[in-house]
């Protein structure tokens, strides 16, 4: 990773921090050293530039001292971008020519030109207009361009207007007059002083002119010095822009509570995250009471089974308890979820959360604390954390189902026969008593008592049946209703656990992880 791209990374992670002023501090001498630094390696990357048959490819042979790129009488030459680097440079480089495409790498082993890089691109006069577009997105991230002409295109009006939308880029541009062995040396001078006067004009003032000839040689030499000048001048701005950048980082780093060079460690210790977290999920599940939504589930389920299965009393009983309320308070699990605020203050909830956020805040420099403690989420933690509560009460609400059984229909049938066998026999029993005249009744002989009337023994058969039908339909519901009550309970608890963990620790999670990329950054 660059200078550039640590600072970059650290500015990101000084915006995740909540620390403003880092950032765009940072941001800012990134943006210095983009300016300062075309390529933000330690090569000096110079790209040659030219219409077609001004001799780009020979310009940079006679540079190179052996032939690079094969220089042909067709017109135009350079189709395909070519590099030519030092030979234990190609890495450094590599992600720029992957961006242009370059395929074709030319390693050399020249030691006055070890830290220079050249590109030959292609002709920008030429039919395709893509070069020109290689052109202009590859000026900023290059050191420089040296364009090339030569005596007939040196005033071509389609290279000025060219230029003249560049001239914001001058900086960066120096020209190479090729085939000054055509020129007598006055004529040199002549035409050096018509190009420099011509740019001005385009908006580019202070550019190099560099008079030479691709074919005898001449002006190479020093051509070649002043480039292992450009490549030199180029490593101390760049050393002093690293050491610029690794400071920023530093201090980054320092603001978020971090030793530059020594290992990540959390701002709130593992142990003290946990018992916070254990004491904030208490005081939540104080007020959203799994255990009571386990006893309203249980006596839902009572309900429901009396509803269905209970005896003439008992279902109207239940009805009456349907009329009254007593069913919406003691048997609706659902409700009783969401009425989770009425059972209590969020200050058990809230202040475990709170401390433990202040504490982990304490980490930091006092002076960047208020920042880091705002991106922690300390001043929104009472309103996140009851969304947190409301959302997952009512996901659990929504997700309750009163349990039911096949077995409880086929009671209540049987219940009803009962009913109606205990109304018959009341009904008989009144007629022998106060009916006119004296009818026979039948009895049963039971053992110990003797003779029993029939009407009797029946209201008794009908009482003894729907008691014990009562009795095991109270068991068989209380049994499913405590199961599904503890079914119910585990999972309001686990969302409620985990929505306390997820919410009101997010900022701390978030922090944390920006300080570990931060940490490794500034290593």
């Amino acid at each position: 990773m660059t200078p550039l791209e640590r600072l970059e990374e650290a500015a990101t992670a000084a915006a995740d921090l909540g620390l403003a002023d880092h950032a765009r501090s940072a941001r800012a001498l990134a943006d210095r050293i983009r300016q300062r630094l075309g390529f933000t390696g330690g090569l000096y990357v110079m790209a040659l530039v030219g219409g077609t048959g001004v001799g780009k490819s020979s310009v940079l042979n006679a540079l190179a001292g052996e032939e690079v790129s094969p220089a042909r009488a067709l017109r135009p030459t350079t189709e395909q971008p070519l590099a030519w680097v030092a030979s234990d440079a190609r890495e450094e480089v590599r992600p720029l020519l992957d961006w242009l495409g370059v395929e074709r790498v030319v390693g050399h082993d020249r030691s006055d030109l070890a830290g220079v890089a050249i590109l030959d691109l292609p002709d920008v006069d030429s039919v395709r207009l893509e070069h020109r577009a290689t052109v202009d997105a590859l000026l900023p991230r290059i050191d420089a361009v040296a364009w090339v002409v030569d005596p007939e295109k040196y005033d071509d009006e389609r290279l000025h207007e060219y230029l003249r939308r560049l001239a914001p880029h001058s900086e960066r541009m120096r020209f190479v007059f090729n085939k000054a062995d055509h020129l007598e040396p006055q004529q040199r001078q002549l035409l050096a002083d018509d190009l420099r006067g011509r740019l001005a004009a385009d908006g580019i003032d202070g550019v190099t002119i560099d008079m030479v000839s691709a074919l005898d040689g001449g002006g190479f030499e020093d051509l070649r010095s002043e480039l292992s000048r450009a490549a030199e001048g180029k490593a101390i701005v760049a050393a002093k822009l690293a050491t610029d950048a690794a400071t920023e980082v530093d201090a980054i780093a320092r603001a978020a509570g971090l030793e530059p060079g020594k290992p990540h460690s959390p701002l709130l210790p593992t142990k003290e995250r946990e018992m916070a977290i254990a004491a904030a999920v208490e005081g939540a599940m104080a007020l959203v009471d799994p255990v009571g939504v386990s006893r309203q589930m249980e006596e839902a389920v009572s309900h429901r089974a009396r509803r269905q299965g209970g005896s003439l009393l008992a279902r109207i009983l239940t009805l009456f308890s349907s009329i009254t309320g007593r069913k919406r308070r003691q048997a609706d699990p659902g409700a009783y979820l969401l009425e989770w605020r009425r059972r209590g203050s969020l200050g058990h909830v809230l202040n475990p959360v709170r401390s433990a956020l202040v504490k982990a805040a304490g980490a930091v420099p006092p002076a960047t604390r208020p920042a880091v403690l705002r991106t922690l989420g300390a001043d929104d933690a009472e309103t996140e954390v009851t969304r947190a509560l409301d959302r997952a009460t009512r996901q659990s609400a929504g997700e309750l189902t009163v349990p039911r059984s096949m077995l409880w229909p086929v009671v209540g049938f049987v219940q009803l026969l009962s009913g109606a066998v205990l109304l018959f026999a009341i009904a008989w029993y009144l007629l022998v008593i106060f009916g006119p005249g004296q009818l026979p009744v039948a009895t049963v002989d039971v053992p110990y008592l003797g003779p029993v009337p029939t009407p009797l023994l029946l209201i008794t058969g009908a009482l003894v049946l729907s008691l014990l039908l009562g009795f095991v339909l109270n068991l068989h519901a209380r049994w499913i209703g405590r199961r599904a009550g503890q079914e119910v309970a585990a999972r309001v608890g686990e969302a409620v656990s985990r929505s306390i963990t997820t919410v009101g620790f997010a900022g701390l999670d978030a922090v944390e992880a920006a300080r570990r990329h931060l940490s490794s950054v500034a290593a």
